[in-house]
């Protein structure tokens, strides 16, 4: 079969790539009598384990205030993030979870995670949740990627938002396209209204693919908004072949009775970012003992003083808001620092902005 969003020129390198993960797409561990598939590593290996799991989870888990999205949030908007609690709330659980793991604090910061839409670390999260009905309990904000308010509900309402999380990377991988491409991840008998449906995320090399199909019941509708990896954007959406004017909106599916079986693609054709940052590991940082310094060219975002006052409190040590105009431009020596751009791209600030939450987390649980 053809598929028209993808003959758009790729590069050579590009379709090395795309045939090396096709080949390793068979490679899939089904779970759970065969309701969720994931690629092979250490989440699916916490997955098999789970044998006879307890009817509850041991303990509870306290919602996190919605995140800020880059789409909907405006400068100086008031917003729970902009204030110290939540903050100081994911700095003592960090703290806590250092020194020894415990499935709630786990939970919680899977939550926070997935939520923030750091899919690396929320899977990583929920691995070591050592809590099997808390794991399971937790699933359903990965796949079909539900969100907190419809989580825990055997039923999920008529017209639904669906945001999946990006499958699980390879083991060994820095976080990027290479950890993720080729490494298919689905759930099945998905109960939305009456209907029951299967959902399938794969990355590729040139872009995401979402695909749903109607297994029974009457017909459904419902939204989804496909997953980003970092590093790059969604340039083209289709939606059952048919093109999606905003790509990076809800696209709105109805699937249909008659058509049980038939699988209804939603492909977004990636673009790489105009800017690109490094993304070190944790444990290369762990040994640094500077003060930490947050460069930015002027946004007006509270939660960058937030932030700030977080990382002082993690690491013990001093963390300098510095606005510049100038990238190059340097007041002092800074051994450290976090370049966040100016921000005149809202959605490249709010994903640069997760990926400093990400290694300040990692680098803090590898101390």
């Amino acid at each position: 079969m053809i598929d028209l969003p993808r003959l758009l020129g790729p590069s050579p390198w590009i379709l090395v790539a795309l045939l090396s993960a096709r080949s390793a797409a068979g490679a899939q561990v089904e779970l759970l009598g065969g309701r969720l598939t994931l690629p092979p590593g250490p989440v699916a290996e916490a997955f098999e384990k789970i044998g006879g799991a307890p009817e509850q989870p041991h303990g509870s888990t306290e919602a996190w205030p919605r995140w800020a999205t880059e789409v909907s949030r405006g400068a100086g908007e008031a917003h729970p993030w902009n204030e110290e609690p939540p903050w100081r709330r994911w700095v003592e659980l960090v703290r806590a979870e250092a020194r020894g793991n415990d499935p709630i604090r786990r939970a919680q910061l899977a939550r926070l995670a997935r939520l923030q839409k750091r899919d690396g670390d929320a899977w990583e999260h929920l691995t070591a949740v050592d809590d099997p009905a808390a794991k399971l309990a937790l699933l359903p904000l990965f796949l079909p990627g539900v969100s907190p308010a419809d989580l825990g509900r055997d039923t999920l309402p008529k017209g639904v938002l669906l945001q999946p999380a990006l499958p699980p990377g390879k083991p060994g991988h820095t976080a990027g396209l290479g950890a993720l491409v080729g490494r298919p991840a689905s759930i099945q008998n998905v109960r939305i209204a009456e209907a029951s449906i299967r959902l399938q995320v794969v990355i590729e090399a040139d872009g995401v693919q979402v695909d749903l199909t109607h297994l029974e019941g009457a017909p459904v509708e419902l939204r989804l908004l496909p997953p980003v990896p970092p590093g790059v954007t969604i340039a083209l959406l289709y939606a059952d072949w048919e093109r999606v004017e905003d790509p990076l909106a809800p696209v709105t599916i109805r699937l249909d009775s008659s058509e049980d079986g038939r699988t209804f693609a939603v492909w977004g054709r990636f673009r790489p970012r105009e800017e690109r940052w490094p993304a070190p590991r944790p444990r290369d940082l762990s040994g640094l003992h500077a003060p930490l310094t947050i460069v930015h060219g002027g946004v007006e975002d509270p939660r960058l003083a937030r932030f700030c006052e977080a990382l002082e409190e993690l690491f013990h040590r001093p963390c300098t808001l510095l606005r510049r105009a100038k990238v190059g431009e340097a007041a002092f020596f800074e051994p450290i620092q976090l370049r966040l751009g100016n921000g005149e791209d809202r959605i490249a600030f709010e994903h640069k902005f997760r990926s400093m939450i990400s290694l300040a987390e990692g680098w803090a649980l590898a101390r």
